[in-house]
């Protein structure tokens, strides 16, 4: 009886620690490997592949999604390869949204992106690969891919400098794709343009610190095809104009290979606490201080951001404007028997206020496709031809106001 008792007590000990170790196993296979390639140096410039392996597979991948016209458009072509032959291949989203990704060979796959695509990929969206080693079969391995905008090729002047990053950023309902630039004390970046007019908004930071935003189709634009360049047009405080150049491309940054669901190894992104406690504490609707657009997007049905400059804005912002015009400009309105800086205030009213359109918001020079602008007749003088603007960029940041003519 003892010995029945001791056999049994050795069999159930060594039963959970086969279930142990077929647990251990199975968590030991089901492993994915990890590589950013965007990294700072010059081989994340180098045209080519990066490799990344997991146990049994390596994947290679092109650094540049590759542009061609199609029928009056342009589609984007992934190029991969792997170390073992497969006979099927798919490519999708996390929402499980399709692809038309095919294996070109055994080995080989493609992936053709259209436009919005394309556009949505270097906004944050990852693609998640499926690889078949047998027809109807489970896949046996998984992949992970992700683009973004940057910059290469540079040319030109040392006194503009070109950071690398072009990055998705959401600035009140719309999504803006940001780049930066500096220039060299004494010198001055002017404009920032494309040969074929896809030119983004210049925003001054700081001295000698700027930063530009295109909207998604001008982005598109300017990266097709990535052997015209960006142009950089500055000048020195002689007015004498200096230039750099670069190339936009849409170049790999991160890739993932492993036997693990997908979605589950590189996960979309979700709305962390600490970005839910900066966009309710933003004054702005420019997000990026909180994050790139695929980090801030999880969080927007969360925090109601603060909305886009109207006439209720506007007015308390043409209202703070004229007090401080009136500490510069006050004995010369009393001369000309303008109105006292109280009367003046109360003849704001945001029922006199009105918004341009998109054409007259770019006859101001500003691009209505960044801009807003609004207007209100001259509260200082009675009978007056001047009228007040003011401008705000999507966010709602104030650019200026000022009374024309």
């Amino acid at each position: 009886m003892k010995m029945t008792k001791l056999w049994w007590c050795w069999l159930l000990m060594c039963l959970l620690v086969a279930c142990g170790s077929a647990d251990e196993g199975e968590s030991e296979a089901m492993v994915s490997s990890t590589l950013d390639t965007d990294v700072d140096d010059a081989r994340a410039d180098a045209p080519g592949t990066w490799q990344v392996k997991t146990p049994g597979l390596t994947m290679w991948v092109g650094t540049v999604l590759e542009p061609h016209p199609v029928k009056g458009d342009t589609r984007w072509t992934l190029r991969g390869r792997v170390s073992k032959t497969m006979t099927g291949f798919r490519a999708y989203t996390a929402s499980g949204s399709a692809f038309a990704g095919q294996m070109v060979s055994a080995r080989k796959f493609e992936v053709v992106l259209t436009s919005s695509e394309v556009l949505d990929i270097v906004a944050g969206e990852r693609v998640y690969f499926d690889f078949f080693a047998k027809r109807g079969a489970d896949p046996m391995y998984h992949g992970m891919v992700q683009f973004a905008a940057r910059f290469n090729n540079w040319a030109g002047t040392s006194s503009i400098y070109v950071y690398r990053a072009v990055n998705p950023v959401i600035v009140g309902d719309n999504v803006k794709f940001r780049g930066r630039a500096s220039t060299r004390s004494g010198f001055e970046l002017d404009v920032v343009y494309t040969d074929d007019d896809a030119d983004p908004a210049l925003f001054d930071d700081a001295p000698n610190k700027y930063h530009f935003d295109w909207t998604p189709a001008a982005l598109h634009l300017a990266a097709d095809p990535p052997e015209d360049p960006v142009r950089f047009r500055g000048s020195d405080a002689a007015q004498t104009p200096v230039e750099k150049s670069a190339s936009l491309e849409f170049r790999l940054v991160q890739m993932g290979l492993g036997t693990k669901s997908p979605v589950a190894a590189w996960p979309p992104p979700r709305c962390e606490p600490q970005v839910r406690q900066c966009l309710r504490d933003l004054e702005t609707g420019d997000t990026e201080a909180c994050g790139w657009a695929n980090e801030v997007r999880p969080c927007r049905e969360a925090v109601a951001l603060p909305l886009a400059a109207d006439a209720a804005r506007f007015t308390a912002d043409l209202r703070e404007a004229i007090r401080i015009w009136y500490a510069d400009h006050e004995d010369d309105v009393r001369a000309l028997n303008g109105r006292t800086l109280d009367a003046a205030l109360r003849a704001v009213d945001e029922e006199r206020v009105g918004q341009l359109d998109a054409a007259e918001v770019d006859e101001l020079s500003y691009d209505p496709a960044h801009f807003d602008a609004f207007f209100h007749a001259d509260p200082v003088f009675r009978g007056s031809d001047r009228v007040w603007y003011g401008v705000y960029d999507h966010g709602g940041t104030l650019i200026w106001i000022e009374a024309i003519p």
